[in-house]
């Protein structure tokens, strides 16, 4: 697969383009009609899985169309209360890197205007984890959270956004585009969080007092997010970000030895299973360990009755 296909899902020039919101991610439109769209949030997701298959030529899994029906709905009633209607959305964003084959993908970007004119994109990263159990890792910048009944480390939601910030500020960068107008910001938001218990929140939040957060929303303070929100894109509409994101798109082609590599937010199992047949596994193994030192042992025990037959009986 040619790394064109990945960044640029059409062979059109950049001022040649048919599709007002081509570019390198799965789908895009006005906020207004996105919040229409997601009435349905089958046929929604349903589009975003053919931009995944024209864009990146493969089929996505049954687990992240259902993430999708599941958590883009959330999202436009938290664009909807912010009145926004004119910004523009991008959901999975694909971030230029050298690992051109596998993008990571951003949830979603939003794109408008502050109160200061300046073209603005602000990245969410969607987190459904409200039924989740979780706990501290002693990894820096990671939690723990149990899938399947296995424990992983993930990266943190809020440094994960942090990182998807810096990653594409940095592109900018490489691209000498630093001044083409953008200014980001990322957040992410547990939207079916609603109440967390103490320890959670303590995962999450960490020892701080509770108020409003700085990268991480949950459902709780959902109304902290929508001022962020309007404060960054609210003051106009998101064209002037959409076409210099598509300027950055093409940019990368032409820097991609110099562009970062792919972030890795791969979770990290850490070998705890908690299934039947593993359980059964790891009995299998430890009965073998224990039958392997009986017989070790045996010759040592029979030794040391005799001598105790022999001297003390």
């Amino acid at each position: 697969m040619p790394p064109s296909s990945i960044l640029l899902p059409n062979s059109q020039d950049p001022h040649g383009q048919s599709d007002l919101f081509s570019g390198n991610w799965l789908y895009a439109n006005t906020v207004k009609e996105f919040i229409a769209e997601s009435a349905d949030s089958h046929v929604l997701a349903q589009k975003i899985r053919d931009g995944y298959l024209t864009n990146l030529k493969v089929v996505p899994g049954l687990k992240e169309v259902e993430a999708w029906a599941h958590s883009l709905p959330d999202l436009a009633s938290l664009l909807l209360a912010s009145d926004l209607q004119d910004q523009v959305i991008i959901i999975e964003y694909c971030l230029p890197s050298q690992d051109m084959a596998y993008p990571q993908r951003m949830d979603a970007l939003i794109c408008g205007k502050d109160n200061q004119d300046r073209p603005n994109a602000v990245i969410i990263e969607l987190k459904q984890w409200e039924r989740i159990d979780m706990r501290v890792s002693i990894k820096k910048n990671y939690i723990q959270i149990r899938r399947e009944g296995e424990w992983q480390n993930v990266m943190h939601p809020a440094e994960q956004a942090r990182a998807y910030e810096e990653h594409i500020r940095r592109v900018q960068q490489i691209c000498h585009l630093s001044d083409n107008g953008i200014q980001f910001s990322a957040y992410a938001f547990l939207h079916n969080a609603a109440s967390l218990t103490g320890y959670k929140r303590m995962v999450l939040f960490g020892n701080r007092p509770k108020g409003e957060p700085n990268r991480l929303y949950t459902l709780e303070y959902w109304q902290a997010l929508r001022k962020r929100l309007v404060e960054r894109v609210g003051y106009g509409d998101g064209l002037a970000t959409l076409h210099a994101l598509q300027e950055l798109k093409w940019e990368s082609l032409a820097h991609l030895k110099e562009l970062p590599k792919r972030p890795d937010f791969t979770p990290r199992f850490l070998g705890i299973p908690m299934n039947r047949q593993a359980k059964q596994s790891r009995l299998s193994i430890g009965y073998a360990l224990y039958l392997l030192l009986r017989i070790v042992f045996m010759p040592i025990r029979l030794f040391l009755q005799i001598i105790y037959w022999l001297f003390f009986s």
